[in-house]
């Protein structure tokens, strides 16, 4: 197989693979994106946090609706507990690592605000006390992810759960990101009227 036959059959993967999830996703999808669009229009925040891979999407996340999604407009509120790899070192060695992210919710989290959750691989312990603490904090939870762990619990952790159903991580990404994209763009119309 040579390399454009490998990267067209990728491609053509990745449509195949998200156009066979978008029925399953679309409604818990629209869901999380009225949860933020209400947070947001009662002048409530965004914040967002993921384990591995799945933290840069909480970063990218939160840089999409500080700056823009497609229009320009003016920043909205959102957080990325994710970012500061010293904060989490400092949290991690004062409070252990599964509580780096609770620590940082109990400090930052107020009632109406949102916790947005990326994961691949089911909640692990540091989101499972990260959805804990904002509960308390009466915060909604949100978590756009794939559940390969046995026994983990997400949809009684979570308010939404966008459920990704893939392969491979690869493609669990792939679907994040069109997930992210989705709730920017239904947050920008929500807030601001953009594509009416």
């Amino acid at each position: 197989m040579n390399d454009i036959t490998y990267i067209t059959n990728s491609f053509r993967g990745a449509n195949e693979h998200n156009a066979r999830h978008m029925e399953t996703i679309c409604a818990s999808l629209a869901e999380a994106g009225d949860h933020l669009s209400e947070s947001l229009l009662g002048d409530f925040k965004v914040i967002c946090a993921g384990d591995g891979q799945s933290a840069m999407l909480a970063n990218y996340l939160c840089q999409m609706l500080m700056t823009r999604y497609e229009q320009p407009r003016p920043g909205l509120p959102a957080i990325s507990l994710s970012n500061s790899g010293n904060t989490l070192l400092a949290l991690s060695d004062e409070e252990g690592f599964n509580n780096a992210y609770a620590t940082q919710i109990r400090a930052l989290g107020r009632p109406g605000d949102v916790l947005v959750l990326f994961f691949q691989q089911g909640l692990g312990a540091q989101l499972t006390q990260a959805c804990a603490t904002a509960r308390s904090c009466d915060m909604r939870v949100i978590g756009i992810g794939q559940d390969d762990s046995a026994g983990d619990d997400i949809s009684n952790a979570l308010d939404v759960w966008v459920e990704i159903d893939a392969l491979s991580r690869a493609r669990c990404v792939e679907l994040q990101v069109l997930c992210l994209h989705a709730l920017c763009e239904q947050v920008e119309q929500r807030i601001f009227g953009y594509g009416e």
